[in-house]
């Protein structure tokens, strides 16, 4: 019993128990990739998405140039290797072979034993590459089970075992790196990857059976930090790769061992398709509060869970803009209809996502409804790709990102002009798309400290009427270094409105902006703002402070350039904010927003009493002859704090 499998729940422990009593056929072992599909299943796959093989046939018959640097050069020889796999199971054609022989060619060559980043030699020498690469030799040797010769397949079985699983094995033995005790993505892709190796060389393998137990081990350790209700700490980019590698590996695994151990049946893959369906804000965006961008086509990953549990929401987000690559195509049910997201299908208005404090309200699922996403969570060690993001909020309507986070950070060089991308002790957070400047929220005068110490914001949902809602989230642990207090209130009062309320508590007088991003045009006026994208737009109003209070309302675009692995490159950082004129150790602003199709109804915003005081206050909103107020009390704390609304 290689792994340490105290750590776990009995309920988790089953799986290793059933791993126990498992013994291969007589025959032989399943073969990972032809008993994956069907009688009949990949020629008809075949015939009804002849663009998928065409576009992989090109792309794996393609010389690989020598001139590549080499992990360019590794990187492509893997993706040629596995599409040429591919593309002979679906269609039998023997020149896929000769494609795939070259690729083997050059990872033989490489001059790297294990096929690492040049970057991470000496330091971390099995790595995301040696797991990429030996996921493609598995694909090749199940693949063309029936087509390689006694030369090409010895070649295989020495590159699979020596380079890439005797080496993995080996480091999870004496957990020699630390993604062998990591708990986020590298460790499911990697425990993952090596035991899907092994499955695959099983007959030349002779530890697979402990290599597998460690993928066990560590996918169901990934898989307990995911929230009781689907969420992922690392937002949905890395969601799609995370849970995507562990929803691979629990498919195989259920293959391999003729459905006894069966990971489907844990918790969170249950539920893991329901965040990103719910994450996605827009056709073809999601609001991904993490590291990487926004793009949200089809899904791999859903294309398994769809497959596993026969749902049909999961098989239109998974379906959306098409089959994109041969390895979607794979995974594919073809027989399962599709059904759009909607209360009726079991998808609700609210999501909230408890243990990671990420809540998203909307109108709807379609092109024209409003999404408004508000982000707690936490920073610190026990996290990973995280921004200084606590307390922001995100906005869309018509299908625009109104209210906006800033787009995708490439990852800066590791070492040099650009270093220190994930140096959470100190130049991580000096790139805006991390840090609190690039994000929706307050940002108070002073000197942040790093954050390399846990920090969690707590998040309270609270439900004020049929079409009216409340989020409260206490961001006071990222700013505890310059105030004592920061706590915003979200009201989203249905179909197309958002009251803010924050509030600073300081031991010091000090200035505060309140920040909103914008993608497209914005305009900035005495007390308010207005931000356009197409037909969409977003309108500010700046209650308290007013003019009448003094108030800096202004607009600020930074160019940043910095160096990333990839050379030089410009982002853009626009925003505007509100702003107290005199420094306060007390500060409250009460922000109204408007946003939907232009052109926008006209809303009144009425602010009575005075949020300083201590006392209650009130604010009131007329829009389409109907009148709400919210009376606030501020007194209490967050899990205690009043907010009344009365039509």
């Amino acid at each position: 019993m290689p792994a340490d499998r105290k750590q776990f729940r009995q309920t988790d422990r089953k799986f290793f128990a059933r791993l126990d009593l498992y013994q291969p056929d007589p025959s032989g072992f399943v073969n990972l990739h032809r008993d994956a599909l069907t009688d009949g299943e990949a020629a008809r796959k075949a015939a009804r998405y002849p663009g998928v093989l065409a576009g992989a046939a090109k792309q794996a018959r393609s010389r690989l140039d020598p001139n590549l640097s080499p992990d360019d050069l590794r990187s492509r020889a893997t993706g040629k290797m596995t599409g040429a796999a591919l593309y002979y199971l679906f269609t039998r054609d023997r020149k896929a072979l000769s494609w795939a022989r070259e690729a083997l060619d050059v990872l033989d060559a490489f001059e790297r034993p294990h096929f690492c980043y040049i970057t991470l030699v000496g330091r971390v020498d099995i790595d995301l590459q040696t797991a990429s690469v030996t996921r493609a030799l598995a694909a090749m040797r199940a693949c063309f089970a029936d087509a390689l010769d006694p030369d090409t397949a010895r070649r295989l079985d020495r590159i699979a075992v020596k380079r890439c699983l005797k080496p993995a094995i080996e480091a999870l033995r004496t957990r020699k790196y630390w993604w062998t005790e990591c708990r986020h993505n590298w460790r499911s892709v990697m425990a993952g990857s090596f035991a899907m190796g092994a499955m695959s060389f099983a007959d030349a393998f002779k530890g697979w059976r402990e290599l597998v137990e460690y993928g066990l081990e560590g996918v169901l350790v990934v898989l307990e930090e995911g929230d009781r209700a689907g969420g992922w700490q690392e937002g949905p980019g890395y969601w799609e790769y995370g849970i995507g590698h562990c929803a691979e590996f629990a498919a195989a695994l259920k293959r391999f061992t003729g459905g006894r151990v069966d990971l489907f049946q844990h918790p969170y893959l249950k539920r893991a398709g329901d965040f990103r369906i719910s994450m996605t804000a827009a056709p073809g965006r999601f609001w991904n509060w993490s590291d990487c961008g926004k793009t949200a086509g089809g899904s791999q990953t859903l294309s398994i869970l769809a497959r596993e549990y026969g749902n049909p929401a999961y098989q239109a987000a998974a379906l959306e803009g098409g089959v994109a690559s041969i390895q979607r195509l794979f995974h594919l049910n073809l027989d399962l209809k599709k059904e759009e997201p909607s209360p009726e299908t079991g998808f609700d208005l609210t999501k909230v996502f408890p243990d990671i404090g990420v809540a998203v309200l909307r109108t709807g699922f379609g092109r024209s409804d409003a999404f408004v996403g508000v982000k707690a969570g936490a920073l610190g060690p026990g996290v990973n790709h995280e921004h200084a993001d606590l307390g922001s909020i995100v906005i869309f309507a018509a299908g625009r990102e109104l209210l906006a986070e800033l787009e995708g950070w490439p990852y800066a060089q590791h070492t040099g002009k650009a270093g220190g991308f994930f140096d959470k002790g100190g130049r991580r957070w000096d790139y805006d798309g991390n840090a609190i400047s690039g994000h929706n929220l307050m940002m108070l005068e002073g000197r942040y400290p790093p954050f390399n110490a846990p920090a969690k914001a707590r998040l309270k949902h609270v439900q004020l009427g049929d079409d009216s809602e409340l989020i409260v989230v206490d961001a006071t642990p990222m700013h505890h270094a310059l105030a004592r207090r920061v706590r915003r209130c979200v009201v989203f009062l249905r179909p197309d409105l958002v009251l803010l309320v924050d509030e600073v508590r300081a031991g010091a007088p000090l200035r505060a902006r309140c920040l909103f991003h914008y993608l497209d045009r914005a305009e900035a006026g005495p007390e308010g703002f207005t931000i356009t994208s197409g037909p969409a737009q977003l309108r500010g109003v700046s209650l308290h402070p007013a003019a009448d209070h003094n108030v800096i309302v202004g607009r600020e675009e930074r160019l940043i350039t910095y160096h990333t692995e990839r050379g030089r490159m410009q982002r853009t950082n626009a925003c505007l904010y509100t702003e107290n004129l005199h420094r306060s150790k007390d500060l409250v602003f009460v922000t109204g927003l408007q946003f939907g199709r232009r052109p926008l109804p006209e809303v009144l915003w009425t602010l009575e009493g005075d949020p300083l005081r201590g006392g209650p206050f009130a604010v009131s909103v007329r829009s389409k002859a109907r009148t709400r107020r919210l009376q606030f009390d501020l007194a209490a704390g967050t899990s205690g704090l009043k907010v009344q609304l009365r039509a």
